[in-house]
């Protein structure tokens, strides 16, 4: 395998963001590196002076300089005008670089279509396009599936894509697109139907071996949700979303029942999935990411979620604008997987008591990041959080929109437990006279 398609599969298993990268991962990259430098291309130092930096070599005056080279490097000229002669890129083209080299394009302009075609297969066919490996396409699907220049898509966005069953079929026949490992499908509000548009690419390539889905708006049945979950290998799969898409409990039982052994964060928010559903994903192991956002939990579906025995493994929950009370706030605070770092509340009339709890129990040494904006709070549990030793590992906490008065919110921004983090009232708080 030689140095371009050793790069082009690391970004293809990497994560989204193949910029976040390790010692390790910079592997593939210095060897790419070397390549263009030995065939005179100056991107190859680019690559290198980048490696320098972040690694944290040399000097600080070295440091310096190498990043003020590589800023000259950088902004010389227009990228698109210095590295992609010879094509026309559309008028309103997106496009996101990576040490000169195109990674990703944002296209589909109605009826321009047909040009933002032929620029991606001249993309795919020119040097400064081989890591091209991000899309979104707001366009026609039936002109995208036209495309000759596909293969080697790895994170395919369709938000607001023109939408049917037509363009979606033609699509998912589209060969190229095996390579895709994050989909995205978000259907316009306005367009807003049921799912029959979604067949065509049930069971097809296009979800194969996926590692992410996202899929907002199309008003999920029972058995369109089953088929999708389990008539293409989804063994990889690490994230699933699916917002806004009217699924209930049942829905929430399909997705628990599903083989999806690498699933690692769950996305329902905008669902009507109620206590029931709540307590069937409670039977969920091995979640690091859970979100919940405005699903109708109420007080019996944070019982449910507190009592799970497989939440160990949970870093971030989002439980905001579920109606959750006082009892239901109480059981969270003081044990929904001790492993938390992240958690939202907002939008729930917990109360005081929920917040001391919180304050004081075992979930916040823990805690990194907390909202509890608009909870029904009052000065008790403002002046429990500001007097709390616990917030050892708080990076930020929004406390907005609570009845606070002035010495409660002048002990949060004055609370030494707190003076590490950032702390959000909803108002500027008076210096003490």
């Amino acid at each position: 395998m030689d140095a371009v398609s050793t790069l082009r599969h690391t970004l293809r298993h990497k994560p989204v963001n193949p910029l976040d990268r390790t010692e390790a991962d910079w592997s593939p990259w210095l060897v790419f590196a070397d390549w263009l430098s030995e065939r005179g291309d100056a991107r190859g130092q680019g690559i290198a002076l980048a490696h320098a930096i972040e690694s944290g070599r040399g000097s600080v005056d070295e440091q310096r300089a190498w990043r003020a080279e590589l800023r000259a490097f950088e902004t010389a000229r227009d990228p698109a005008q210095r590295w992609l002669d010879g094509i026309v890129v559309p008028p309103r083209a997106e496009l996101s670089w990576v040490h000169g080299f195109v990674l990703g394009a944002n296209l589909g302009s109605w009826g321009n279509e047909a040009v933002e075609v032929q620029f991606l297969d001249a993309l795919a066919a020119h040097p400064t396009g081989v890591l091209f490996s991000r899309l979104g396409w707001r366009g026609d699907l039936r002109a995208l599936s036209r495309c000759q220049g596909l293969d080697g898509i790895v994170q395919l966005d369709l938000s607001n894509a023109a939408f049917g069953t037509e363009g979606l079929a033609a699509l998912a026949g589209n060969a190229d697109l095996a390579s895709v490992r994050h989909f995205r499908l978000d259907v316009p509000f306005s367009a807003r139907t049921g799912d029959e548009e979604l067949a065509p690419i049930v069971g097809s390539r296009l979800v194969e071996g996926l590692q992410s889905l996202h899929v907002q708006g199309m008003s999920l049945s029972i058995p369109t949700l089953r088929a999708l979950l389990t008539t293409a290998d989804l063994s990889r799969l690490e994230t699933l979303a699916l917002t806004a898409d009217g699924i209930h409990e049942a829905g929430a039982v399909a997705i628990r029942d599903a083989a999806l052994p690498a699933l690692r964060s769950l996305d329902l928010g905008g669902n009507p999935l109620g206590p029931g559903g709540a307590r069937a994903l409670a039977g969920i192991s091995g979640l690091n990411r859970l979100e919940l956002e405005r699903s109708g939990l109420l007080d019996d579906g944070a019982l449910a979620l507190a009592d799970n025995r497989s939440a160990t493994t949970l870093k971030h929950i989002n439980l905001g604008a579920n109606g959750i009370g006082p009892r239901g706030g109480r059981v969270l605070a003081e044990g929904i997987g001790l492993g938390v770092e992240r958690l939202s509340l907002s939008r729930n009339a917990v109360g005081s008591e929920a917040a001391v709890a919180l304050a004081n129990g075992p979930l916040a040494p823990r805690l990194r990041r907390v909202d509890l904006r608009a909870t029904n709070l009052r000065d008790r549990a403002a002046l429990a959080i500001a007097a709390s030793p616990g917030w050892s590992a708080l990076e930020w906490i929004h406390l907005g929109y609570n009845d606070f008065g002035i010495e409660a919110k002048r002990a949060l921004t004055t609370s030494a437990s707190l003076a590490h983090a950032t702390v959000h009232v909803t108002k500027p708080v008076p210096p003490a006279v």
